[in-house]
């Protein structure tokens, strides 16, 4: 069932991603000329990139993972009550608790990770910026000023 499972899951991921990349790629040649006046390229594909991993990633992993946590609660639930239904009801109690907890920490850590996708697309867009320009850089020695650009980047990112 694993192997069923890693298949699907991954023949479903690649779908998705082939229609996101699809769809997405669609979307950006409807834009305006202001948008990418005002998005660097960096952040844009920082964007693409990251953005459409995540949510093929969490559409292989999310559906398997919930089918598999509820048939193991409810089938630990249904063998603890068969044995002793005091104890399984004790014992089941934090159940409902933990999944407030959660859904509580989920929207938390949902900010951060953005916080953190933007830090990705500041470096990427650096990084990009840094290439276009190394001829410029070089000719003018101003590579050490490049240098602390990006460990400035570099560090928000690690502190984010």
């Amino acid at each position: 069932m694993d192997f069923v499972n890693g298949f699907w899951s991954s023949a479903l991921g690649t779908r998705l991603d082939t229609d996101m990349r699809r769809d997405f790629f669609l979307h950006l040649h409807h834009l305006p000329f202001n948008f990418f006046d005002k998005h660097k390229t960096g952040e844009l594909m920082s964007r693409i990139l990251g953005d459409l991993y995540q949510a093929a990633a969490g559409a292989k992993r999310i559906p398997t993972t919930i089918l598999i946590t509820l048939v193991t609660a409810i089938g630990s639930a249904i063998a603890m009550i068969y044995i002793n239904k005091y104890l399984a009801l004790i014992t089941l109690i934090p159940m409902p608790f933990t999944v407030v907890w959660l859904i509580y920490f989920e929207r938390k850590i949902r900010d951060k990770r953005r916080i953190v996708r933007e830090k990705i697309a500041a470096i990427n867009s650096q990084l990009e910026d840094s290439i276009q320009g190394i001829r410029e850089t070089k000719s003018f020695t101003g590579e050490d000023r490049e240098v602390v650009r990006f460990n400035e980047a570099n560090n928000d990112y690690r502190i984010a």
